[in-house]
């Protein structure tokens, strides 16, 4: 056993961090105020299953050591020192890390195949295809396909696998760095087939993976490179490398995709940044930090894309960026459109960004009907838990006459719900982490977050009324069926087993801040816990179903111009099928 896994056995996480924090006991977990940011209501979680915390108010979290670290302000080997002599564990001083031998090899191999791939997209036959999409399809210049390095995985199983092992390295090496898959007992295959590929570049130049784009209706339509022993997903940023020069001058503008950042960057918009494959984490803020303080997040204008940036908007807030969203223009699905249309547009849709706080009034307004007296109600209910957090007199003089304008509502009305401040920091605390907006992504939160603490008798009854595919989220989907497969074969939840199970560090993080929430006051109740988790059950299962009529409606549009009759029936039949099971989810959620 190593020292540190030693160290973890030995000492409980809530020992050490009750020596600095006055816990309380919350369900499972222990609750506290936060050491590492100013809160009247406690938000700092403690979990003794997972060893772990979580604050709900600014978003740090860790384990043991990381927790010594921040709270001490040391480095890691201080921070194992301190613990080792606490925990009685001798620690050899001339210890290396047993993987930089691995981790080099790694990094060659992924340099190698970038440039493989690169010249095979630019240069050879096999590559025409990816070549042909990057230019027509995506409208990208020979130069900037060249300065990100794009490259093109044909679809055959044994191209860059042969291409490596003819240059004497080791098979089971081209698993570990993501490039090839083992498939059977012996045979080892490409990973990326049939894909344009986007190489993931540290911020010092090193290649630590790969996202592929499938140009041949496959799924997954985008593929990454699984974690390794170099690359966290939680930690990435796509295009920091050619961005943090321009991000120290201008503040940085988030996006959602690769190719989001590579048009902005082709149009001369170069602080232009995106996770990859994943929601934004305080990780890759805490990275961002080192950069500049001035965020500006411009996701895609769907649904899912308003619901990435409310939750952006309260990492940043709590990290203390100063944060600001711009809103695409209608017409519009993302940034890179606006882009291919007219880069003049682009810039003016970055240079009207609008303030956090704007953005989230005009994101809510816009799911309810203001003039009426239930819109009204609904609206502030959505808004207050964000507004009441403000605390400059100024700002809430602003904010209560805009809001106040925009409802037809008093002031004084308005300005109640700021008066309490108390109050305000319980919503802004509790309702904030329960995601008070109900929009898909953190319904989808909320629910995994009471299955996570539900019987099983409770979650066979509500669980497998839901798909994977009802979670819009990526990480939501892949943990709820991750889920699913476990309590089907264990029974019992075991938290540090199921995260075992959990392959994506990313998941594996989010899970733990869903598993921290605190939900103490329904697992004590079961009828409240049953009726919510109905409620939120079939929320869900209604606004998936209504997102297939939609879609179904345009296909039966489109039968009807054509003058398809069968088909025309068949998704008449379908649209019919969705519309009852609709309504008989209303009874589900009474």
């Amino acid at each position: 056993m190593d020292a540190v896994s030693e160290i973890k056995q030995k000492l409980d996480i809530v020992d050490v961090v009750g020596r600095y924090v006055s816990l309380k006991k919350a369900g499972k977990n222990f609750k506290g105020v936060c050491p590492f940011h100013t809160e009247n209501t406690p938000s700092f979680m403690v979990s003794p299953e997972l060893q772990i915390f979580k604050c709900f108010g600014c978003g740090e979290s860790g384990d043991i050591i990381s927790f010594i670290q921040k709270i001490e302000g040391i480095e890691f080997m201080n921070a194992l020192e301190m613990l080792a002599e606490r925990a009685g564990v001798k620690i050899e001083k001339n210890t290396l890390d047993p993987n930089t031998k691995l981790k080099k090899q790694i990094y060659y191999i992924n340099e190698l195949s970038t440039k493989f791939y690169h010249l095979l997209l630019t240069t050879h036959d096999l590559g025409k295809p990816g070549l042909d999409y990057l230019r027509k399809n995506r409208g990208l210049s020979d130069s900037t396909i060249k300065k990100f390095m794009l490259g093109y995985a044909p679809d055959t199983s044994n191209v860059i696998t042969g291409f490596l092992e003819k240059r004497g390295l080791n098979r089971e090496d081209l698993v570990l760095a993501g490039v090839s898959v083992k498939r059977g007992n012996s045979d080892y295959v490409d990973k990326f087939r049939g894909r344009v590929l986007f190489p993931l570049v540290s911020v010092d130049g090193k290649v630590l993976g790969f996202t592929g784009r499938t140009i041949i209706n496959r799924e997954p339509k985008y593929l990454n490179t699984n974690e390794t022993l170099i690359f966290r997903k939680s930690s990435f940023l796509y295009g920091l490398d050619k961005a943090k020069l321009a991000i120290k001058k201008e503040g940085a503008v988030f996006v959602e995709g690769q190719m989001d950042v590579i048009s902005a960057h082709q149009a001369g918009i170069e602080n232009v940044i995106a996770s990859s494959g994943t929601s934004l984490t305080t990780e890759q803020l805490k990275i961002l930090a080192r950069y500049t303080k001035d965020i500006i997040f411009c996701f895609d204008a769907d649904s899912a894309g308003v619901s990435a940036v409310l939750r952006a908007i309260e990492l940043g807030e709590n990290m203390d960026f100063n944060v600001r969203a711009a809103v695409i223009p209608d017409g519009y699905k993302d940034l890179d459109e606006v882009i291919k249309k007219d880069p003049t547009t682009a810039k003016e849709v970055l240079n009207n960004s609008i303030p956090a706080y704007d953005f989230i009034l005009l994101s809510v307004i816009k799911r309810y009907n203001k003039n009426s007296p239930e819109g009204k109600k609904k609206i502030m209910e959505e808004i207050m838990p964000w507004f009441s957090r403000i605390q400059n007199k100024v700002l809430i003089d602003h904010y209560s006459k805009q809001i106040a304008k925009e409802l037809d509502l008093s002031q004084e009305t308005v300005l109640s719900m700021f008066s309490d401040p108390g109050k305000s920091a319980e919503m802004a605390s509790s309702d904030i982490q329960k995601s008070v907006f109900l929009s898909k992504q953190s319904l989808e939160s909320y629910i995994i977050s009471l299955l996570l603490k539900t019987e099983l008798d409770t979650f066979r009854e509500f669980a497998y009324k839901l798909n994977p595919e009802d979670f819009k989220n990526e990480t939501l989907r892949g943990i709820f069926a991750s889920l699913l497969k476990y309590r089907k074969e264990s029974g019992e939840f075991i938290p540090n087993q199921f995260s075992e199970k959990l392959e994506d560090s990313s998941y594996r993080e989010f899970f733990f801040d869903l598993y921290m929430w605190d939900h103490t006051d329904l697992l004590n109740d079961p009828t409240g816990l049953a009726r919510e988790i109905r409620q939120v059950v079939s929320r869900i299962k209604r606004d998936s179903i209504s997102q297939k009529m939609t879609l179904l409606t345009e296909q039966i549009s489109i039968a009807e111009r054509e003058k398809d009759d069968k088909r025309k029936t068949k998704l008449t039949k379908e649209f019919e099928s969705l519309m009852q099971e609709r309504a008989s989810l209303e009874n589900l959620s009474v």
